[in-house]
């Protein structure tokens, strides 16, 4: 079980990451457009 936990912190802490680095590439594009 607590490998399961783990595990699932785990690609919870990943998704949290792409998504962050989605959001920061989403801002990037936007400032360049803006330009």
């Amino acid at each position: 079980v607590e490998k399961e936990k783990d595990g699932s912190l785990r690609e919870l802490c990943q998704a949290r990451e792409i998504t962050r680095l989605g959001k920061g590439m989403e801002i990037g594009e936007k400032l360049l457009d803006d330009r």
